[in-house]
This record gives C-alpha cells, structure tokens and sequence, in this order.
C-alpha cells in the first residue's frame, strides 16, 4: 500500500530526503502522511500499479490503529512481528 510519496528530479535528492525522512519521529512521519492524504487512500492505483488489499481489513477500510501500526511498520523499516 502506498500512502505518500515524493518525486525528485535527481538521485541525490532523493537519497538526502529519505535520509532526512529516516530520523524524523513517527508521529512526525504519520502528520506528514495524513497532511496529504488524511484517508490513507492507497496511491499506487493512481500510478498505474494494481490494487493491492492489505490483510486485516474489514469490509475494504482499516481502522485507525491498525494504519498507525502499518504507517510504524513502513516509516520506521521495522520487521512485522504478527500479521497484520
């Protein structure tokens, strides 16, 4: 699921955003998300690439812990412990 990202016009850039990105707080990471997408509506349809529903969905919406726990999981590079 792709909830945000950011497009640049060079390598380098991007490298010294996602590094600048690496040492920002969680919460900072999730305010980051939800100021441009506050539904968490997955992106990657939008960019040609196919639907991807993740586990742990009820009726096709998520609540709002379990995005937090996913938004932890992408933001912070940490290995699932349980299934989501």
């Amino acid at each position: 699921m792709l909830v945000r990202f950011e497009q640049f016009a060079d390598m380098d850039r991007a490298i010294l955003r996602e590094k600048q990105l690496k040492r920002w707080h969680r919460q900072w990471k999730i305010n980051l998300i939800e100021s441009d997408n506050p539904h968490w509506v997955d992106l990657a349809v939008g960019l040609g690439l196919p639907l991807v529903t993740p586990r742990g969905t009820r009726n096709g919406s998520w609540n709002k812990f379990r995005m937090t726990k996913w938004a932890r999981l992408l933001c912070d590079d940490q290995q699932p412990t349980q299934t989501l």
